[in-house]
């Protein structure tokens, strides 16, 4: 697998819905810069999920 460098990290705790989603933060949204219908890439980690914008 991919080796991610986190760097300096920020958590935030959030809720599965019960189709199995979840809604990332504004704030992340908007330090990445992230808009509606932008397409994101998720890698599977042993840790957890990578989310990167593509």
């Amino acid at each position: 697998m991919k080796q991610v460098d986190l760097g300096e990290t920020k958590g935030i705790k959030r809720k599965i819905d019960d189709l199995g989603r979840v809604v990332l933060p504004k704030e992340f949204r908007e330090v990445l810069n992230l808009n509606k219908k932008e397409k994101v890439e998720i890698y599977l980690l042993q840790e957890g999920i990578y989310i990167k914008k593509v």
